[in-house]
């Protein structure tokens, strides 16, 4: 998976902004590899994480360091908005 700060993103993008909550914070994500770990718990491109093994993901830097902690073989819950609708998923890694 690709992404990018949320609200940097939204910023540069008002046509994808119109479709999240003002100050919406996380991972926007920008692309999902075939067969990976996102495509396989339902994320898609344009998702915003917001939250992740119960963790609040306000950046790139905060999902990247919380990535890291998880091992292989274990699972995590994850948090997203799509079109603005709060959804979960398990990422299973």
């Amino acid at each position: 998976m690709l992404g990018a700060d949320a609200e940097q993103y939204l910023q540069r993008h008002p046509e994808e902004a119109e479709k999240f909550p003002a100050d919406t914070r996380g991972v926007y994500v920008g692309e999902v590899r075939p067969g990976g770990v996102a495509e396989n718990a339902g994320i898609k491109r344009g998702d915003v994480i917001q939250a992740f093994a119960g963790k609040r993901v306000r950046n790139m830097t905060a999902f990247d360091q919380l990535i890291g902690n998880v091992k292989a073989g274990e699972a995590a819950p994850v948090r997203f908005l799509r079109n603005g609708e709060s959804q979960e998923a398990t990422l299973q890694f």
